[in-house]
């Protein structure tokens, strides 16, 4: 696969492949909330996960979606430090986790294995980041647009194929900051030249 595993040494994927466990969840499963403690990682093989976010006085906020081959959950399990979101199976999902405990083991191994752990933890930062420059864009259509491509995973070349997105109008609405009527004119403008 394409995924942060198969981009790392042969040793430590083994490692990591010795320690896993498989974990399943139905639909709109929670997978942890915000302030659990911080567990281990996972890594998505099928579905998508929903990430909710609370900012402490708005909130909750659906405000990304995992899709397969994402690692998370690293770095509250490096630092041990509570969830810092909430996460659902917005389809039903198939999970490797790996856990804390094991991360721990791994880099005993090796002490260079702690750069593997935080690659996953720097491609969110720059999902982030990059969430951040859109909501940044004036134009409201290229505003949708960009949460479109990133809830796709085509800024991070994830994509195979037909992309499907378990988000809601009134999701991907507020996630680009547009009203819900405007988002849905939109959306169907674009289904109906064939670009949705």
């Amino acid at each position: 696969g394409d995924g942060w595993l198969a981009q790392m040494p042969p040793g430590f994927q083994s490692a990591v492949l010795q320690r896993v466990h498989l974990r399943e969840y139905q639909t709109d499963d929670t997978i942890h909330i915000m302030g659990d403690e911080p567990g281990g990682m996972y890594g998505l093989l099928e579905g998508a996960i929903r990430v909710v976010l609370a900012n402490g006085e708005d909130g909750p906020y659906f405000v990304h979606l995992f899709r397969p081959v994402t690692w998370f959950g690293e770095g509250p399990a490096i630092i041990g430090q509570p969830r810092p979101v909430s996460l659902s199976a917005a389809r039903p999902v198939a999970l490797l986790y790996l856990t804390q405990r094991a991360i721990g083991e791994i880099a005993q191994l090796d002490p260079a294995f702690w750069r593997c752990f935080v690659v996953p933890l720097m491609g969110h930062l720059d999902t982030a980041l990059g969430a951040l420059a859109d909501h940044m864009i004036r134009e409201q259509d290229k505003r949708l647009v960009a949460v479109l491509l990133r809830l796709g995973g085509c800024r991070t070349g994830a994509m195979h194929g037909p992309i499907e997105l378990d988000a809601s109008q009134e999701d991907i609405a507020a996630m680009a900051n547009v009203s819900r009527t405007t988002a849905g004119l939109l959306l169907r403008k674009w289904q109906s030249i064939g670009l949705i």
